[in-house]
């Protein structure tokens, strides 16, 4: 997906607080793809955190934050690599 994200097939997006926590998982999991990492976000256009907006009955506290920003930013999609908890 991000291979066809940078290809200008969609626009990868991001926010901040996804930024930093997908950082943080690949440098405690993967430290070897955080540079890959890095060279990705070069190609993703960050946007604006909000605390605005409904998020479905029983989504985690720490997914909120990540739903919120896609739905402030009107993302069509929503790719991640949470199993939902």
């Amino acid at each position: 997906m991000i291979s066809l994200g940078q290809a200008g097939s969609f626009q990868l997006v991001t926010s901040s607080y996804a930024r930093a926590e997908a950082h943080r998982n690949l440098q405690r999991k993967y430290p070897v793809c955080v540079e890959t990492f890095q060279q990705q976000l070069a190609t993703t256009c960050l946007v604006a955190e909000s605390d605005q907006g409904i998020c479905p009955d029983g989504l985690a506290e720490k997914n909120r934050p990540i739903y919120r920003a896609a739905q402030a930013s009107k993302a069509d999609m929503l790719l991640t690599g949470s199993d939902g908890s």
